[in-house]
């Protein structure tokens, strides 16, 4: 309904092999990084399973914070691009990471999830290895419980519509020389595409 086939971002979706994944069980969740407490994630993936962006993410202020229609077309046009580079033998393979699956998580296997009849979703995946880390004295909150950070708290103030293009620059990113207009590409020496990879 919000994307007729006919329209825009219909033909950009026509251009990709889509499937929605409902039950996290055998699915290999190393493959696939992300914030696993949010509401809602797209990956664009190779042939090869190489994750070309994340679509998804929030903040503490909404789930759909940084989610709109315009933003989604804007992300299925940069996966297409990186499917072009992907094609041409142009795009860097990352290394796989190790497997990991959701019977693997100790608290998850022993409990009612494991049952068949129970679908496991990413955030009963979050909350089970924050239960595991717990149970062994290693959970961080900030960086295991708490990966919705508000980066407007370090001023970036993006422009949802554009993906990670700077609305306003204020507090320790404008300090840093950031300003409006600005496209975040990189954190570090990690490429990101959208908020969902950033």
């Amino acid at each position: 309904m919000l994307s007729p086939v006919d329209s825009p971002r219909g033909r950009l979706l026509s251009q990709y092999v889509r499937a929605r994944i409902v039950d996290m069980t055998g699915i290999d969740i190393g493959l696939y990084d992300q914030d696993r407490h949010t509401s809602i994630y797209f990956f664009a993936v190779s042939p090869d399973e190489d994750i070309y962006l994340r679509y998804g993410g929030r903040d503490a202020s909404a789930a759909d914070a940084y989610l709109n229609l315009e933003s989604f077309e804007r992300a299925l046009e940069l996966g297409l691009e990186q499917h072009a580079l992907y094609r041409a033998g142009r795009l860097k393979a990352r290394e796989r990471p190790k497997p990991q699956f959701a019977r693997e998580i100790a608290s998850l296997a022993a409990g009612e999830m494991s049952s068949r009849r129970h679908c496991v979703e990413c955030h009963h995946i979050g909350d089970y290895l924050a239960t595991d880390l717990e149970a062994a004295g290693k959970l961080d909150r900030p960086r295991d419980m708490y990966r919705s950070p508000d980066v407007r708290t370090l001023g970036l103030h993006f422009d949802v519509a554009r993906g990670l293009v700077l609305e306003s620059a204020t507090g320790a990113a404008a300090a840093a020389g950031l300003r409006a207009g600005d496209r975040v590409t990189a954190l570090e020496e990690t490429p990101v595409l959208t908020f969902g990879d950033f």
